[in-house]
């Protein structure tokens, strides 16, 4: 419905506005990639100039220690109140660069390991060359002592300087190999991007071309058809309404008014071609009508002779004092009569457990001491609901493909019980059991019912949304177990 919305506007367009349109999608498109290639190389500059701000602050925080270093060099070597002042105020430049570092983030453990190193070293050669400077007039060994201490830590902090840089460096060499690859998508992306909008370019296009020339064509093919004398043209044909379907319209409307005596005649003998059809037509569905109706009663008259005639029997069997061949009869009768009323219909677990008790007393009385059968119902399955015929194709193939071909028979047994948020229904039987992978095609055959496990499967599967779970299990010379989940839902 939408899109055949979509195609009548578009349809109902002029020339004008198509193109219009046209042009507005590719500069569109345009400006998006134009837009994303603009707003990641932002992006880029932006990780880039952070990048270069943090390698800007490390170099000025070695920069401040190295002078900071220097200044105590010279107030050691000259010692006097300019060079000591000198040497303090480096010391405010240096923790100035160190916080400026600090409050950098930095994504490297070993890039803040190296920071609070800087830190702990500075508060130690600071404490050293203090001391050092206040003892240089007053006690020489003490003074050589702290002198010494200082200088150890000045190479320390030289070398956790060192190593921050080259962690720096691992850091924007990573930066710079993430952005390479960066950079390579948006190439894709705009390579994709450029092909995308040139093939909607010749798309369009095209299909511009088409629609415009074609009718024009096919009009130009008719004129030159009625100059010659060949009044049988075909009507030329435009689902647009633009300024081509005017003149098309206006063709078209000449050619019929040139053909209307001719076509007037065609019409009639059409006509009477219609009415005799319409009339074969009237009796074939009147013969159809018919058939139905004789199938409708034969369908009826045919289920309740079949039953009259089996009650007939039972009765003539009960007068003949044969008990167990009216139990037959009677087994069959419902059996039948479950088949025909319930058909494509949900119906409750007892049911189908009663309806097949009748069914294996059918087929025990067949097998004898071959075939044993027991049902072990745990619940109340009044209220469980089922599509028809769930479990008698199961027990039906346990009797056909597990229990006749083995020469002593078997035992066949049905266990319902609720566990956790279902119902668990187990059909077992002690047949010749089967290779399941090399016998699929046998278990998903159609039995004699007409409804073969991959149909019992497809049919809970519809009745439960998916929810149930069906599975099958086969052992060779121990027999079959099929396993039927049933969730909460079914019990209503």
């Amino acid at each position: 419905m939408i899109d055949n919305l979509i195609g009548k506007t578009w349809n109902n367009l002029s020339i004008k506005r198509k193109l219009i349109f046209f042009f507005t999608i590719i500069i569109l498109s345009v400006s998006i990639l134009y837009f994303y290639i603009l707003n990641n190389a932002f992006v880029y500059m932006k990780m880039f100039e952070e990048d270069l701000i943090k390698t800007s602050l490390v170099h000025n925080l070695s920069t401040a220690v190295k002078a900071n270093n220097e200044k105590f060099a010279v107030a050691v070597r000259d010692y006097n109140s300019e060079n000591v002042e000198a040497f303090d105020n480096t010391i405010d430049r240096v923790w100035k660069s160190w916080n400026m570092v600090k409050n950098e983030t930095f994504s490297s453990r070993d890039a803040l390991f190296e920071i609070e190193a800087v830190r702990y070293g500075m508060l130690a050669y600071l404490e050293s060359a203090k001391s050092s400077l206040v003892l240089f007039n007053s006690n020489k060994d003490l003074f050589s002592e702290q002198l010494l201490r200082a200088n150890r830590i000045e190479d320390y902090i030289e070398t956790y300087l060192d190593r921050l840089i080259n962690v720096r460096l691992e850091e924007s060499s990573k930066l710079h190999e993430s952005q390479k690859e960066a950079v390579s998508h948006i190439q894709r992306i705009s390579f994709l991007g450029i092909l995308f909008i040139s093939l909607l370019s010749l798309v369009f296009g095209n299909f511009f071309s088409v629609t415009l020339t074609k009718p024009i064509i096919d009009l130009a093919s008719n004129t030159i058809k009625i100059a010659e004398g060949n009044l049988n043209v075909k009507k030329v044909s435009d689902s647009s309404h633009n300024e081509i379907t005017v003149l098309i319209n206006s063709f078209n409307r000449m050619s019929r008014n040139i053909n209307q005596m001719v076509e007037s005649l065609k019409d009639k003998a059409n006509i009477e071609k219609q009415h005799y059809e319409d009339e074969m037509k009237l009796i074939d569905m009147g013969k159809s009508l018919r058939e139905a109706q004789f199938l409708s009663l034969q369908s009826q008259i045919n289920p309740h002779f079949l039953f009259n005639t089996l009650n007939t029997i039972a009765r003539t069997s009960m007068f003949e004092q044969a008990p167990k061949t009216v139990r037959l009869i009677e087994c069959l009768s419902n059996v039948f009569r479950y088949n025909l009323n319930n058909q494509d219909k949900a119906v409750s677990l007892k049911e189908e457990l009663e309806i097949l008790d009748e069914y294996m007393f059918i087929q025990q009385t067949r097998y004898g001491d071959r075939l044993k059968f027991s049902i072990d119902n745990r619940i109340d399955a009044s209220h469980i609901r089922i599509p028809i015929f769930t479990l008698q194709p199961l027990v039906e193939n346990a009797v056909k493909y597990g229990i006749e071909p083995k020469e002593e028979g078997g035992r066949i047994s049905i266990d319902v019980d609720r566990i956790r948020d279902g119902i668990l229904i187990k059909v077992e039987d002690t047949g010749i059991g089967f290779d399941i992978d090399k016998s699929r095609q046998t278990v998903n055959s159609l039995d004699s019912t007409g409804i073969g496990v991959e149909n019992v499967k497809k049919r809970l599967a519809l009745k439960f949304n998916g929810k149930e779970k069906f599975s099958l299990h086969s052992v060779i010379g121990e027999g079959t177990v099929v396993e039927i989940f049933i969730p909460e839902e079914a019990d209503v």
